[in-house]
């Protein structure tokens, strides 16, 4: 048995991921919960118990930044929500001042693989890993977990990999997300939706370029030569209008000839061939979803591969025995307690490691020359 000290943590925001994130910090022996940062007026000064249907913890949630910096902690949960306009910009002026403090940082909003982006931005992180002591880790379901941790293991069955697709399934008529699904081009039109916007950033600089580049390093050993988006529209032949009075999940319209449901394909390209991607597929409730007989946190993973090619298909569940999306009294979808539980178990690896970028890590998988597995700490070395 470990007799280690709790780990100290503080949780970074208080939507639908950082709840997950507080109620395993708050129900597990080996955390201790020293922090919560919160952005909604309504929820500062709050216990962190509340927030989360619990009895009061005897943390309250603030959204003073120099408290958090001078607050002793082991490892800080970033969990802020898409990297967008001033939650973007205060990411990446505080992230390094987290780390700079002595705070190892582990978020699921960007830092997946920071070099993607260029030495110049790696390096500033890189340096305040270094003059912390602390180390900087991005994980979540997608990007994270669904692509470096079990895609990237499903290739130790091959030896050679021509192609790797993962697809991401999500209703995002639900309302625990708070959100307006229009951010993400529902009910635009098609000219509209295909117009570079804050969200499409996202994806390419934070999440989605990040997690393909580092696929391409641990199964063909090179970067990727290029990268590209390619988005498909699927358009509402007639009016459709979701009301929560009869039953709908939110209150939305969208109106005919506009968009109904979205496909994101995140492309990667090595020796001139697409041979890695994401695609994310977007809908409103399954009523109204093109992609017959998938449903919400349903994931699909394609490899071709010599000599042997795989299919995999996985569904989350609250619960798999009852077939239950959502546990009772709780609006938490199983993709977004992925993602928390992902940082949560994380957090001793992060800490335990050396000053720097932490990756997933995989014990073997398909590589160009299997000597670059021996003494392997993460997918890329």
């Amino acid at each position: 048995m470990n007799t280690r000290a709790p780990y100290k943590v503080i949780v970074w925001g208080t939507g639908s991921v950082g709840k997950v994130c507080l109620r395993e910090i708050v129900n597990r022996p080996e955390f201790e919960l020293v922090g919560v940062f919160g952005y909604r007026p309504d929820k500062i000064g709050k216990d962190a118990g509340e927030v989360i249907g619990q009895a009061p913890v005897g943390v309250k949630i603030n959204n003073d930044v120099d408290a958090m910096l001078a607050t002793s902690a082991d490892c800080v949960l970033w969990c802020a929500g898409f990297p967008i306009g001033s939650i973007g910009r205060k990411m990446e002026e505080t992230v390094p001042r987290l780390l700079a403090s002595g705070k190892n940082v582990i978020t699921c909003a960007a830092h997946h693989y920071p070099p993607a982006r260029g030495s110049q931005y790696a390096t500033r992180l890189e340096d305040a890993c270094l003059t912390g002591g602390s180390s900087l880790h991005g994980t979540g379901e997608n990007p994270g977990f669904w692509l470096e941790r079990v895609a990237v293991t499903l290739t130790g069955c091959t030896s050679r990999v021509h192609s790797l697709t993962l697809s991401e399934y999500a209703d995002v008529a639900k309302p625990s997300e708070g959100g307006n699904p229009s951010i993400m081009g529902f009910s635009l039109t098609k000219e509209q939706a295909t117009q570079p916007g804050p969200i499409s950033k996202v994806w390419e600089n934070y999440y989605f370029e990040e997690a393909v580049q580092l696929a391409s390093l641990a199964l063909f050993g090179k970067p990727l030569e290029r990268f590209a988006i390619d988005p498909v529209l699927t358009l509402a032949e007639a009016d459709v209008v979701l009301d929560k009075a009869k039953g709908d999940p939110i209150d939305f319209k969208v109106p005919q000839g506009h968009v109904l449901a979205i496909t994101n394909n995140y492309r990667g390209f090595v020796d001139g061939e697409n041979k890695l991607t994401i695609s994310g597929n977007w809908f409103l409730t399954e009523k109204y979803s093109p992609f017959h007989g998938k449903k919400d946190s349903m994931w699909d993973i394609e490899i071709e591969g010599d000599p042997v090619s795989l299919a995999c298909n996985i569904n989350a569940f609250a619960s798999l025995r009852e077939r239950r999306l959502y546990r009772p009294g709780d609006t938490t979808t199983p993709t977004w307690s992925v993602t928390g539980i992902t940082m949560v178990q994380a957090i001793p690896r992060v800490v335990a490691a050396p000053p720097g970028f932490v990756y997933a890590s995989v014990f073997a998988h398909s590589s160009p020359d299997y000597r670059l597995l021996e003494n392997r700490a993460s997918i890329v070395g």
